[in-house]
């Protein structure tokens, strides 16, 4: 799995660095979801308003915010006539309400989302749009990665590395996997002709995953990934061990609602882990030869710096080799324990009580 993943990666960034793209003069909207996000929205809005493509409109979608998300929208939006403010009206809530809600109030061509959290070079905008340069695409993904050099973002990013290399090698092939809402652009007619979220308003999470579905389905050869340092956006890692544990458990819930084919996968993964956890259990035990033990480690290893190596490159990435070891050792312990917390009722994030079924 590793070797198609180096593979697709590879061809991938090789259809991205050879095709040759050319600037559009459609209208975009940039739709921005916020649910207490007072210390990230300044500096979003001021990477928005800097893009060198300037955006027709920077749509701010309040999520019944408690903190003073909403005036900080209304300070900018006093200076800046381009962003507007959405709030939900109470009897709605949840990050698939917001952006609805925007989207249906936005006049661009393009929609545009990213998350409150997020930073982005001022290419951002320019470089992800310009992939629409026929009709016959709609909708363009991006790589996400976590900003900051801490010792939890640098670990979580030996994973987002080689889930970019995932979503690129599944979108080259055809099979698109997953994408992130935090750089996602699509056409705002074929978000109507999907009926927008309307079908999987229930699950916490995977306006991202859920929509990218549909329009692949509608339109097979519509959806595409933009593997490049241009089109990246980095965003903060929450602010506590528990809740990122939160976020994954969040993240993780939508799986069951995606398919055999993606829920195939995710199995997988989580038994393969299972299995590398075992192995020093098998080995100690006489049902596996230590040699065979190590060439196996060895060999799982070596791939894996071959891949997450070429990806941390290509999108310019530092990542000490450290790291790397380190969430070898890790990792197997953090998908077990995220893929049993997940199959939970109800998880806790942003001052809310949200179903992860």
């Amino acid at each position: 799995m590793v070797i198609a993943l180096i593979i697709g990666w590879s061809r991938s960034v090789k259809k991205i660095t050879n095709h040759r793209v050319q600037a559009h003069t459609f209208p975009v909207s940039v739709v921005v979801p916020v649910r207490n996000e007072e210390k990230n929205l300044s500096a979003i809005l001021n990477d928005l308003l800097r893009q060198t493509l300037k955006p027709q409109e920077i749509i701010v979608a309040d999520d019944h915010s408690t903190d003073r998300s909403v005036l900080t929208a209304r300070q900018f939006q006093a200076t800046y006539p381009q962003i507007k403010l959405v709030s939900l009206p109470h009897h709605s809530a949840g990050k698939k309400a917001a952006l609805q809600r925007a989207i249906e109030q936005s006049s661009g061509e393009l929609i545009v989302t990213t998350d409150a959290d997020c930073t982005m070079q001022e290419q951002w905008l320019e470089n992800l749009t310009q992939h629409f340069h026929h009709p016959s695409i709609k909708m363009v993904a991006g790589p996400v990665l976590f900003s900051g050099q801490g010792f939890f973002s640098q670990l979580l990013n030996v994973e987002q590395l080689v889930l970019q290399s995932v979503a690129s090698a599944s979108f080259y092939a055809g099979y698109p996997l997953f994408c992130s809402g935090a750089n996602l652009a699509f056409r705002k007619q074929t978000f109507q002709e999907v009926s927008g979220y309307e079908g999987n308003v229930h699950v916490a999470s995977g306006d991202d995953v859920f929509l990218m579905k549909k329009i692949k389905d509608l339109y097979p050869d519509g959806v595409h990934f933009c593997a490049s340092p241009r089109c990246t956006v980095t965003s903060q890692l929450p602010e506590s061990f528990s809740m990122i544990l939160a976020q994954r458990i969040r993240w993780a819930g939508k799986w069951r609602a995606l398919g055999r084919g993606v829920q195939l996968v995710a199995g997988f993964v989580f038994l393969f882990h299972l299995f590398i956890i075992l192995l020093p259990l098998l080995a100690m035990n006489w049902l596996i030869a230590l040699p065979v033990l190590l060439i196996l480690v060895g060999l799982k290893w070596l791939l894996e710096g071959i891949l997450v190596n070429r990806v941390a490159r290509h999108l310019q990435v530092q990542l000490p080799m450290g790291y790397f070891i380190l969430a070898q050792l890790v990792y197997p312990v953090y998908v077990l324990a995220v893929g049993i917390l997940s199959f939970r009722k109800k998880t806790f994030w942003k001052g809310r009580t949200i179903s992860t079924r």
